[in-house]
């Protein structure tokens, strides 16, 4: 679903961004989709960010 969703310029926020982390490697995103990774989001922002996806229409 993400390779797809790259195609049409999707955001990836990351609840580990920027963090120090002694397992890091162990949550990132994969080297491919690091270009997507915007920052980090709140877990208050992801419930909105949720809210605006259900909206968006699937074809």
């Amino acid at each position: 679903m993400l390779d797809v969703s790259q195609e049409y310029g999707s955001a990836i926020y990351d609840r580990t961004h920027g963090k120090e982390l002694k397992d890091k490697a162990m949550f990132e995103f994969p080297e491919r989709y690091q270009e997507a990774v915007l920052g980090s989001l709140p877990y208050s922002g992801m419930e909105l960010t949720s809210e605006v996806i259900s909206k968006i229409p699937i074809e």
